[in-house]
């Protein structure tokens, strides 16, 4: 069976026009129709703009890197050469933060 979905091709944050549309179409009798002799039916599925939107919004966080390995590199070496500037106070009080979050 081949789908056909138009619109949908987003790569960061695009703008759309009110009436933008994705169709897809069936082009191939399904295993019933197959079956029953009968002619194959176009589908067609309307997007609104705002699924389109969240369409690319999903493309885009699945396409970002999960690991900022360029930091998670820059924090091992201060580490290593003991450079690394932390505050036990600032530490403190996002781990209380975090706790009244979590029990919330």
């Amino acid at each position: 069976m081949a789908i056909e979905i138009s619109g949908l091709a987003v790569t960061g944050a695009q703008t759309r026009n009110e009436n933008s549309t994705a169709q897809v179409a069936r082009t191939e009798p399904s295993v019933a129709q197959k079956a029953t002799g009968s002619t194959p039916t176009a589908e067609t599925i309307t997007l609104s703009d705002i699924a389109q939107q969240l369409r690319g919004l999903v493309n885009s966080l699945e396409s970002a890197p999960v690991v900022d390995t360029q930091r998670v590199e820059q924090v091992k070496q201060s580490l290593i050469n003991g450079s690394y500037d932390f505050s036990a106070e600032r530490i403190a009080t996002r781990m209380i933060r975090l706790e009244s979050e979590l029990a919330g």
